[in-house]
């Protein structure tokens, strides 16, 4: 069995870094020697693609995300050769086409719908994203028409050992932050492609507000690109917050104290797993997908969730940081809830799993 799976753009980039890790996970854990059981192509890459396309017959599953035009081709290719084919989704396709510029916008849905009427397997990240697929298609009573074989196999991320002298040093500044002789850092990072992920800012600035009022002073950090980033950024030109852009996210949860995760559409953000896999506490919203990865099953739930309500967010934030003890063990739950739930090793052997069954059905 060979696998190819797709990398759309940059690897430090949104989904890019999920695909990237299950790559090297899968390559690492499964291989064989003298045998490359799975490799990868990058789809935005000429050279990458091209070498793709000229191997294409050797390979048994192609599995993609992206939607970039190399992906389309190879995504053809593959259907017209007969390969096994499983597409991940990691969107809203009925939410996305909104923002998206013209003709894009039209094509957007109808180009998703193809796709999943013509590969063998639809993977999702998350329970909500299933179900709002699953409402879209009932709605326009098209439920046997998009038929397909669909898992829900959630997003993971890299988990290394619990980093005790990282989160006792965050410990030891709770004092001086209650006293306010010291900074609470925050940071969130969301995209400004889509409205709904960015207006979270609007919320998470009035929380700043009324812990600023109670004595907490704050340094806030906001990562993340795309086109309404400039207008965040005049339109909080006076504020306290700095609009990182494009960043480093690694250095910048190792700088924060408090991971907030603000939005108003999130189907399994990326951003909330790093946080807990390096043991820093988060607070998010109890929208979309998000409440999936706190309260994972009945056994795994979490604390963390919040409406979207600067008073309600700013009493999470109080609780965290008010009691030391809270706060390690509010990291040390976090953390396990993400290394045994949403790990990349969690994530890959499911992965592995589905590519196998696949394969079997030849």
């Amino acid at each position: 069995m060979k696998v190819l799976i797709a990398l759309e753009g940059p690897v430090a980039e949104g989904p890019n870094v999920w695909a990237n890790s299950l790559y090297y996970y899968i390559a690492s854990q499964f291989h064989n020697p003298g045998k490359d059981i799975i490799n990868q192509v990058k789809t935005t890459n000429f050279k990458s693609l091209i070498k793709a396309i000229f191997s294409i017959r050797k390979y048994d599953i192609f599995h993609f995300y992206s939607q970039s035009y190399g992906a389309a081709l190879l995504f053809l290719l593959c259907k017209i050769l007969g390969k096994k084919i499983i597409f991940t989704m990691h969107g809203n396709m009925t939410i996305e086409s909104k923002y998206k510029p013209i003709p894009i916008r039209w094509l957007w849905i109808p180009a998703h719908l193809f796709v999943m009427k013509n590969v063998d397997v639809v993977t999702y990240p998350s329970q909500y994203l299933k179900s709002s697929m699953s409402e879209y298609f009932k709605s326009k009573k098209q439920q046997k028409k998009y038929k397909f074989s669909h898992h829900v196999i959630p997003n993971g991320t890299l988990v290394g050992e619990y980093p005790v002298k990282q989160v006792n040093s965050r410990v030891n500044r709770l004092k001086e932050i209650k006293k306010g002789s010291s900074q609470l850092k925050i940071l969130m990072l969301t995209s400004f492609y889509f409205e709904p992920k960015s207006k979270g800012i609007e919320t998470l600035k009035e929380t700043i507000e009324i812990l600023n009022n109670q004595g907490i002073k704050t340094q806030v950090k906001i990562g993340g690109k795309g086109p309404m980033l400039e207008h965040y950024k005049q339109k909080f030109h006076n504020s306290d917050v700095s609009f990182l852009g494009y960043c480093d996210d690694k250095k910048e949860l190792e700088w924060a104290d408090i991971y907030v995760h603000l939005s108003y559409l999130d189907n399994q953000p990326l951003a909330i797993l790093k946080a807990g896999a390096v043991g820093l506490p988060s607070v998010a919203s109890n929208i979309g997908g998000i409440p999936e990865i706190y309260s994972f099953s009945s056994k795994d739930m979490v604390w963390g969730l919040t409406p979207n309500k600067p008073n309600i967010v700013a009493n999470k934030i109080m609780d965290l940081i008010s009691d030391e003890k809270f706060y390690l063990e509010t990291s040390k739950k976090q953390y396990s809830n993400i290394k045994k739930n949403f790990s990349m090793a969690t994530v890959g052997n499911n992965f592995w799993d589905l590519y196998t069954n696949i394969y079997r059905k030849n």
